[in-house]
């Protein structure tokens, strides 16, 4: 039960809208978030915590969840998965967070047994299978590359694009991406 009403509140962070702290009431919820502030990684990060803290401020405007607002507590991973399990262990012991969300594999395989251990439930966007089935505490949550690519390549028709640039980081994300946004972009001819 316990599992399937913190899989519920992690949902609610990322689908629902969310509102400030002055219109919600209660104590916070406090959502922790491990992502590469500091590192290669770092710049991914900066977007989505920019759009998490927005989606936050919308459902806690809106009253927050249950009445109570959303709080996010970020803390560094600086990528790697010593720097990952440092900042869950924080967020978990020290700040109280009820649930955490989390990016990249290596460090998503590293909090797993804390998590487990912890139980604190994790939201990822891992896409290695079955990696989190391996955790009672873990989740993903994402659609793959060979998912979104399709969606993009219609828009870009749509939108009669018929050149695309694309400027990709040499790092992983970037490595991992680039044959599939190539193979798209030279469908537009």
């Amino acid at each position: 039960m316990k599992r399937r009403t913190s899989l519920a509140l992690l949902g609610s962070v990322l689908a629902a809208p969310t509102a400030t702290l002055a219109q919600a009431k209660g104590d916070p919820i406090k959502i922790g978030v491990t992502y590469p502030l500091t590192g290669p990684l770092a710049p991914s990060a900066t977007i989505s915590l920019t759009a998490g803290q927005i989606a936050v401020d919308d459902i806690n405007r809106a009253g927050g969840v249950k009445g109570r607002p959303l709080l996010l507590v970020v803390e560094d991973t600086q990528g790697t998965p010593e720097g990952g399990v440092a900042a869950m262990r924080k967020l978990a012991q020290v700040d109280g967070i009820q649930a955490f969300i989390t990016i990249y594999t290596n460090v998503v395989t590293a909090q797993m047994p804390l998590a487990d251990a912890l139980h604190v439930p994790a939201l990822s966007t891992v896409e290695s299978p079955g990696l989190v089935s391996k955790s009672q505490y873990s989740f993903a949550h994402s659609p793959t590359i060979t998912v979104q690519m399709p969606i993009v390549k219609k828009y870009w028709q749509a939108a009669g694009y018929k050149r695309v640039a694309v400027a990709l980081g040499n790092n992983a994300l970037g490595l991992t991406i680039a044959p599939y946004i190539k193979s798209a972009a030279s469908d537009l001819g």
